[in-house]
């Protein structure tokens, strides 16, 4: 199964830096990483702005739960 990212993501029009456990990975837009697939869901952690572009943290969603057979994603209680 993969993964996409928000949404929003697709509407940053200048360059973006995608940091994941510290790695970092370099766009050209919001929409070229929205087109990404990712192993593990992910989520926008915090967004800055610096003078490269616009910083995107990602952190994986905890507990994201697994589908059943009829796609229905699993509850999880606290």
């Amino acid at each position: 199964m993969t993964y996409s990212l928000e949404g929003f993501v697709g509407l940053i029009d200048s360059p973006v830096i995608c940091v994941i456990d510290g790695a970092t990975t370099r766009y050209e837009n919001g929409k070229e990483l929205m087109e990404q697939s990712f192993d593990k869901y992910y989520l926008v952690s915090s967004i800055k702005n610096s003078n490269e572009g616009i910083i995107v943290f990602l952190k994986e969603k905890e507990n994201a739960g697994s589908m059943n057979w009829i796609g229905e994603e699993q509850v999880i209680l606290p």
